[in-house]
């Protein structure tokens, strides 16, 4: 939807602030939901602040400015705004919907901050937000011996797994994992291109919607009745973005290597006894949750109050994937330790939606607030489903010398080889 779309909704923001705190605050030091807004202190970085920012630039009431693209842009979209707004306002304001479309008229206005710019330019030039030239997705699973069957059941999509040479021996080992546990699946591979996730978070949905179709079609030529994915980042944009971008996908659902994994059980790895704690990142969380566009009307009951008339869910964040990752740390023997921010009101980082690109000071807070709040447990190791969070929050831990350790999921799980 677009600021004009958003215009009635934007307007009934109240202030409350609720959009700041969890809905239910257990300890002062860990009851914030929103890294922007602990990050920027004044109203305007919080999710009312951005939809009263919305409203404005909408009415011509204000312009642009340096402290104004801060405000927008010093937030990784994280969702903990809607969240807790709905669990007061059920879907009057929904300030993560107000982001999105002010992010898009930043765009739309030629104001999109040059760090950002710089990516969604290298998405064009290149295919990958990193603008290497050398962008063979397909690289990573080259070596691999095995035949995919003629009408399988998934298709493998790996994200920017498939650029960074690193999670190569992860990819594998999952990949081996899959074909070992009898999974029907075939592997983009080559054919693979960027999702448009990171371009619809930064407002480029033009963009986003061509990298969209182009998902769209390859999934179509693999004849795949689902998508498997282990990248966070890809599951809410394909789970969320592209309904709200009206892109539909040719297939009956997606599914997170977690969801998948903690059903069918495979061998994993012994971690008997160890203190953990786990981190439900945004993306697998509750911006995972499946989006349906809005459709129905709004009453006033006693002249005021607005009801809503909608089949359509308001998004609590409940519907995000948190169970399964909890399940495969478990069947480890590890002790899981939780924080006091979890699932759908989990802390986020501060990587994602251009925030750690656009102001790495402002990420590297969020990281450091977290990685406090998981020390606070008396674990040992953090584990994530998000390899890209995992390497943040390690490069914080490791720079703060903070005494934790930090994993991914898969890596967590994987038994030692040999």
């Amino acid at each position: 939807m677009s600021l004009e779309d958003r215009d009635r909704s934007m307007s009934d923001c109240t202030r409350c602030s609720n959009c700041r705190w969890l809905p239910s605050i257990d300890t002062e030091e860990f009851a914030h939901v929103c890294p922007s807004i602990r990050y920027g202190k004044v109203f305007s970085y919080s999710g009312g602040g951005k939809a009263i920012m919305g409203y404005a630039l909408l009415h011509g009431k204000i312009g642009y400015d340096e402290g104004m693209l801060d405000a927008i842009y010093a937030c990784s979209a994280c969702g903990g705004c809607q969240v807790v707004c709905g669990t007061f306002h059920d879907d009057m304001v929904e300030p993560l919907e107000a982001i999105y479309a002010l992010r898009e008229r930043v765009v739309q206005d030629g104001q999109l901050p040059a760090s950002l710019k710089a990516l969604t330019d290298n998405l064009r030039s290149t295919g990958n937000v990193a603008g290497s030239t050398d962008g063979n997705r397909g690289a990573w699973c080259a070596s691999l011996s095995r035949t995919a069957p003629e009408r399988p059941d998934m298709v493998l999509l790996v994200g920017d797994a498939a650029l960074d040479r690193e999670q190569w021996p992860q990819l594998q080992r999952l990949v081996a994992t899959l074909d070992a546990s009898g999974a029907s699946f075939t592997i983009a591979g080559a054919a693979e291109v960027d999702c448009g996730g990171l371009a619809f978070e930064v407002g480029d949905q033009a963009l986003a919607r061509t990298l969209a179709e182009k998902v769209v079609a390859l999934v179509r030529e693999s004849g795949a009745r689902s998508i498997l994915t282990q990248d966070d980042a890809l599951f809410a944009a394909l789970r969320g973005y592209y309904p709200r971008m009206g892109v539909t996908l040719p297939v009956d659902k997606v599914v997170h290597v977690t969801q998948w994994l903690a059903r069918h059980k495979p061998p994993i790895a012994a971690h008997q006894g160890e203190a953990v704690t786990y981190h439900d990142t945004c993306r697998l969380g509750r911006l995972g949750e499946p989006y349906v566009p809005w459709s129905g009307w709004h009453d006033a009951a006693f002249a005021a109050i607005r009801v809503r008339q909608s089949n359509v869910p308001v998004l609590y964040g409940n519907g995000g994937v948190y169970d399964e990752p909890r399940a495969l740390i478990a069947a480890t023997g590890a002790e899981i330790r939780e924080m006091p921010r979890i699932r759908e009101t989990s802390f986020c980082c501060g990587l994602g939606g251009g925030g750690g690109t656009f102001n790495p000071e402002f990420a590297t807070m969020a990281a450091r607030d977290r990685l406090t709040e998981a020390l606070s447990t008396g674990a040992k190791t953090l584990v994530t489903s998000s390899a890209e969070c995992a390497c943040h929050l390690r490069a914080v831990a490791q720079r703060e010398r903070l005494p934790i350790a930090v994993s991914n999921l898969i890596d967590y799980i994987a038994p030692v080889e040999g």
